[in-house]
């Protein structure tokens, strides 16, 4: 009997500590992933010059952890912090554009799994186009693959473009299995 209650104050002791406690009878008493600390992103910032027709810019992209934005929670109860993106794009000592992102930015293209559980996880640079710098930008399910991408367009009068790219659906499973086989010659 005063195993049992050694045993009992022992798993009491972990659960308070934020481990997963366990009767003796192996019923887990707290998930553990409840209790950890929400999971929060690097900031990141990147400048760089950049070419829009015969201009030259500095293209400055800086994502910040926004802990006052919703958190949002994977299947497992993990919470993460969501982030803020700004995008500052100058011509000399002229602001072409300062807009910070949200994920709010994006909502309209997003179904209601992604509304609730993804982040604004990043958004880059990725090319000059005649109508103007192209950005590409994701909201993702947090530490998975899934994710929704998006081509941000500024133009040199400010004006940006958000379209939810169809990269994604471009993209065609093989139905014929045979066709991944490699093409293996016979030596003689």
């Amino acid at each position: 009997m005063a195993g049992i209650m050694a045993l009992l104050v022992a798993c009491q002791g972990n659960t308070s500590q934020g481990h997963s406690g366990a009767t003796h009878d192996g019923v887990e008493q707290e998930d553990a992933q409840a209790s950890l600390e929400p999971i929060v992103m690097q900031v990141s910032e990147v400048s760089q010059p950049v070419t829009l027709g015969k201009k030259e810019y500095q293209s400055s992209v800086v994502r910040r952890p926004d802990a006052d934005l919703p958190m949002v929670s994977n299947q497992q109860g993990q919470k993460f912090v969501d982030n803020r993106i700004t995008l500052l794009v100058t011509e000399g000592t002229r602001q072409v554009v300062r807009k910070e992102f949200t994920k709010a930015d994006f909502l309209n293209y997003l179904d209601a799994g992604f509304q609730k559980n993804a982040i604004l996880e990043g958004l880059v640079f990725d090319k000059s186009t005649p109508q103007g710098l192209l950005y590409a930008a994701s909201v993702a399910y947090p530490e998975s693959d899934l994710y929704v991408p998006f081509q941000i367009t500024v133009n040199a009068n400010g004006g940006i473009n958000i379209v939810k790219s169809d990269e994604m659906d471009e993209y065609e499973a093989p139905r014929d299995t045979t066709a991944l086989e490699p093409n293996v010659e016979e030596k003689e």
